[in-house]
Protein backbone atom coordinates (compact mmCIF):
# COMPACT_ATOMS: atom_id res chain seq x y z
CA UNK A 1 0.00 0.00 0.00
CA UNK A 2 1.42 3.38 -1.02
CA UNK A 3 1.31 6.07 1.65
CA UNK A 4 2.43 9.63 2.25
CA UNK A 5 3.75 11.04 5.51
CA UNK A 6 2.66 14.65 6.20
CA UNK A 7 4.01 16.59 9.18
CA UNK A 8 6.33 13.61 9.33
CA UNK A 9 8.39 14.69 12.31
CA UNK A 10 11.21 12.17 12.70
CA UNK A 11 9.21 9.42 11.02
CA UNK A 12 7.00 7.77 13.63
CA UNK A 13 4.20 6.83 11.24
CA UNK A 14 6.63 5.53 8.65
CA UNK A 15 8.59 3.52 11.20
CA UNK A 16 5.41 2.01 12.61
CA UNK A 17 3.91 1.07 9.26
CA UNK A 18 7.10 -0.48 8.00
CA UNK A 19 7.70 -2.27 11.31
CA UNK A 20 4.19 -3.78 11.29
CA UNK A 21 4.64 -4.83 7.69
CA UNK A 22 7.95 -6.47 8.55
CA UNK A 23 6.74 -8.30 11.65
CA UNK A 24 3.51 -9.52 10.08
CA UNK A 25 5.18 -10.88 6.95
CA UNK A 26 6.98 -14.09 7.89
CA UNK A 27 8.84 -14.10 4.60
CA UNK A 28 10.36 -10.64 4.92
CA UNK A 29 13.78 -9.16 5.34
CA UNK A 30 13.45 -7.48 8.73
CA UNK A 31 16.05 -4.84 7.91
CA UNK A 32 14.48 -3.46 4.74
CA UNK A 33 10.87 -4.49 5.28
CA UNK A 34 10.88 -6.17 1.87
CA UNK A 35 8.73 -9.25 1.55
CA UNK A 36 9.81 -12.44 -0.15
CA UNK A 37 8.37 -10.92 -3.32
CA UNK A 38 10.54 -7.80 -3.00
CA UNK A 39 7.73 -5.40 -2.06
CA UNK A 40 6.75 -3.79 1.21
CA UNK A 41 3.21 -4.01 2.50
CA UNK A 42 3.47 -0.25 3.12
CA UNK A 43 5.61 1.87 0.83
CA UNK A 44 6.16 5.58 1.46
CA UNK A 45 5.96 7.51 -1.81
CA UNK A 46 6.32 11.03 -0.37
CA UNK A 47 7.01 12.73 2.92
CA UNK A 48 6.98 16.32 4.11
CA UNK A 49 8.43 17.94 7.24
CA UNK A 50 9.48 21.58 7.30
CA UNK A 51 11.13 21.60 10.74
CA UNK A 52 14.88 21.78 10.12
CA UNK A 53 15.97 19.36 12.84
CA UNK A 54 13.15 16.84 12.51
CA UNK A 55 13.63 16.67 8.73
CA UNK A 56 17.38 16.10 9.17
CA UNK A 57 16.67 13.06 11.35
CA UNK A 58 13.98 11.85 8.93
CA UNK A 59 16.39 12.15 5.99
CA UNK A 60 19.09 10.31 7.92
CA UNK A 61 16.76 7.36 8.50
CA UNK A 62 14.83 7.32 5.22
CA UNK A 63 17.00 9.17 2.72
CA UNK A 64 14.45 11.72 1.55
CA UNK A 65 11.93 14.26 2.78
CA UNK A 66 10.35 17.29 1.16
CA UNK A 67 11.11 20.22 3.46
CA UNK A 68 8.91 22.90 1.93
CA UNK A 69 6.12 24.62 3.81
CA UNK A 70 3.13 22.40 2.99
CA UNK A 71 1.09 25.51 2.17
CA UNK A 72 3.34 26.10 -0.86
CA UNK A 73 3.15 22.54 -2.22
CA UNK A 74 0.87 22.05 -5.21
CA UNK A 75 -0.98 18.77 -4.71
CA UNK A 76 -0.19 17.80 -8.30
CA UNK A 77 3.40 17.32 -7.07
CA UNK A 78 2.31 14.74 -4.49
CA UNK A 79 2.26 11.17 -5.83
CA UNK A 80 -0.97 9.19 -5.80
CA UNK A 81 -1.32 7.15 -2.63
CA UNK A 82 -3.70 4.81 -0.84
CA UNK A 83 -3.09 6.07 2.70
CA UNK A 84 -2.40 9.56 4.01
CA UNK A 85 -0.70 9.72 7.42
CA UNK A 86 -0.40 12.99 9.29
CA UNK A 87 0.43 14.08 12.80
CA UNK A 88 -0.46 17.73 12.42
CA UNK A 89 0.90 20.32 14.89
CA UNK A 90 -0.67 19.90 18.32
CA UNK A 91 0.54 22.97 20.22
CA UNK A 92 -2.65 24.87 19.34
CA UNK A 93 -4.88 22.22 20.94
CA UNK A 94 -2.76 20.88 23.78
CA UNK A 95 -3.38 21.78 27.42
CA UNK A 96 0.38 22.39 27.55
CA UNK A 97 -0.01 25.18 24.98
CA UNK A 98 -2.11 28.34 24.75
CA UNK A 99 -5.00 26.43 23.13
CA UNK A 100 -5.58 29.03 20.42
CA UNK A 101 -6.87 26.36 18.03
CA UNK A 102 -7.53 27.60 14.52
CA UNK A 103 -6.58 31.14 15.65
CA UNK A 104 -2.95 29.91 15.74
CA UNK A 105 -1.26 29.36 12.36
CA UNK A 106 -0.10 25.92 13.52
CA UNK A 107 -3.72 25.00 14.22
CA UNK A 108 -4.69 25.75 10.63
CA UNK A 109 -2.33 23.09 9.28
CA UNK A 110 -5.21 20.64 9.57
CA UNK A 111 -6.80 22.41 6.60
CA UNK A 112 -3.69 21.59 4.53
CA UNK A 113 -4.30 17.91 5.27
CA UNK A 114 -7.91 18.37 4.17
CA UNK A 115 -6.70 20.03 0.95
CA UNK A 116 -4.47 17.06 0.12
CA UNK A 117 -7.25 14.58 0.95
CA UNK A 118 -9.72 16.53 -1.22
CA UNK A 119 -7.36 16.78 -4.18
CA UNK A 120 -5.65 13.36 -4.03
CA UNK A 121 -8.57 11.27 -2.69
CA UNK A 122 -6.65 8.51 -0.87
CA UNK A 123 -8.68 5.45 0.14
CA UNK A 124 -7.69 5.90 3.79
CA UNK A 125 -6.26 8.51 6.11
CA UNK A 126 -4.73 8.23 9.57
CA UNK A 127 -4.48 11.40 11.65
CA UNK A 128 -2.86 11.84 15.05
CA UNK A 129 -3.14 14.65 17.56
CA UNK A 130 -3.42 15.31 21.29
CA UNK A 131 -6.22 14.34 23.67
CA UNK A 132 -7.02 18.04 24.13
CA UNK A 133 -8.22 18.24 20.54
CA UNK A 134 -11.47 16.49 21.51
CA UNK A 135 -12.37 19.02 24.20
CA UNK A 136 -10.88 22.15 22.63
CA UNK A 137 -13.43 24.98 22.42
CA UNK A 138 -16.07 22.76 24.06
CA UNK A 139 -15.73 20.21 21.27
CA UNK A 140 -16.41 22.69 18.46
CA UNK A 141 -12.93 22.30 16.98
CA UNK A 142 -13.30 18.53 16.68
CA UNK A 143 -16.77 18.96 15.15
CA UNK A 144 -15.26 21.35 12.59
CA UNK A 145 -12.61 18.76 11.73
CA UNK A 146 -15.23 16.03 11.34
CA UNK A 147 -17.35 18.32 9.18
CA UNK A 148 -14.45 19.19 6.89
CA UNK A 149 -13.48 15.53 6.51
CA UNK A 150 -16.99 14.27 5.76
Amino acid sequence: MKFIDLFAGIGGFRYGLQKVATESDCGSDSESGASQHGQRAFYCVWSNEWDKYASQIYKKHYGECDTRDIRTVDTSEIPDHDLLCAGFPCQSFSIAGKRLGFEDTRGTMFFEIARVIRDKRPRYFLLENVKGLLSHDEGKTFQTILGVLS
